[in-house]
């Protein structure tokens, strides 16, 4: 009894000249909606399992062999391409469980080599080198995106690495990635980008232009969960939450604003205004007139101000007031030397012209 495998035929329609054929990726991906479970792939096993105990063969073991890589991708080569992309997905799900990246790089190699020039003979001369690159690239980004599904970026990175081959222009790994990316979120694209090398030769605008494609999108899902009560009360009010004038207008709510206190304190350091030079004068010597009973006027010689050394001699304490410099009329534009109250050596400081409290000092008179 002769067992005979027959392939199974897809209705296809005839091309005009110059056309290309009309690959629809959500029409392919609609083809993967109809499996009953996430890990249907399994059953390619346990039907290559039941054929080979049925005829008593062992031509499962010998497809799942590393070592037969090389004559299993020339195989897949010539039936692969019958069959839709995601069938041919899901076959090699369960060929490359457990193989190497060298392997599985060879196969997708092989097997979608011929794809662009399959392209050009179906379209014809008159076909677009543009289109054709666009067509060829969209349809192995989606194979090698439902291969990869489950894999993670750095994986997926080393598979690109390995067939960068297929690429000999900047255009053709702009499309694959575009493709291959065009369902992942923006936290994936970005672990991805991280972990090509610089032999891909990505161009940086259009990993920018990429990650912000998954960004807006992001941005654009709507919400689907308010916040609760209690957030909402410990939340501060933005500016939109704020009633307007209009709306204040419609319920009567008068707006009352306090006053702002008003400072009656006096500023805490109040400078009496400055005497002018007579009136100074006058009160220094009427202040020098009291003070003879206790104790003799300096001379000019005595005086720090008037530059003539000062006569040595006995000295003895003697308690007298103490003036601000500023106020007093040795200092003025017409310095008095016979008015100045401040002992020798006594050092410079400015009270604001508030007379201090009566201290004693050495000063230094003139023995008889």
């Amino acid at each position: 009894m002769a067992f005979t495998m027959n392939t199974p035929t897809y209705p296809t329609t005839p091309l005009a000249k110059g056309a290309l054929p009309s690959f629809d990726e959500e029409l392919s991906l609609a083809h993967l909606t109809h499996k009953s479970s996430p890990t249907s792939w399994r059953e390619v096993g346990s039907s290559i399992d039941q054929m080979d105990s049925l005829y008593g063969a062992s031509f499962g073991h010998w497809l799942k062999s590393e070592d037969n890589v090389a004559i299993t991708s020339n195989y897949l080569s010539r039936i692969a391409n019958e069959y839709p992309i995601d069938r041919i997905a899901n076959a090699f799900k369960w060929l490359f469980s457990g193989w190497t990246m060298s392997s599985i790089s060879q196969v997708l190699r092989v097997v979608t080599q011929d794809w662009a020039d399959m392209a050009m003979r179906e379209a014809g001369a008159e076909v677009d080198q543009a289109a054709v690159i666009e067509t060829t690239e969209t349809r192995r980004a989606l194979l090698i995106r439902e291969v990869t599904n489950d894999w993670s970026p750095a994986q997926i990175a080393q598979l690109l690495t390995s067939l960068v081959a297929f690429w000999p222009t900047h255009h053709h790994r702009e499309v694959l990635v575009r493709g291959l990316t065009k369902t992942w979120d923006f936290s994936r694209l970005s672990e991805l980008f991280t972990h090509l090398p610089a032999s891909l030769s990505l161009d940086h605008h259009v990993k920018l232009v990429l990650l912000q494609g998954t960004a807006k999108g992001r941005r654009a899902l709507p919400v689907t969960s308010a916040p609760t009560a209690s957030l909402r009360a410990t939340r501060k009010r933005s500016c939109s939450e704020l009633p307007d004038v209009d709306e204040a207008v419609e319920t009567k709510r008068p707006r009352t604003f306090a006053a702002a206190p008003v400072r009656t304190r006096a500023p805490r350091h109040s400078l009496a205004p400055s005497p002018p030079i007579a009136s100074a004068a006058a009160t220094t010597v009427h202040t020098r007139a009291a003070s003879t009973t206790t104790s003799p006027v300096p001379t000019a010689s005595e005086c720090p101000r008037s530059g003539s050394p000062a006569p040595t001699g006995r000295s003895t304490p003697v308690p007298r007031p103490v003036m601000d410099c500023a106020d007093l009329p040795c200092s003025g534009p017409t310095p008095d030397p016979f008015a100045c109250q401040r002992p020798m050596g006594h050092p410079v400081d400015n009270c604001g012209g508030i007379l201090r409290a009566p201290t004693t000092d050495t000063m230094s008179v003139t023995q008889a």
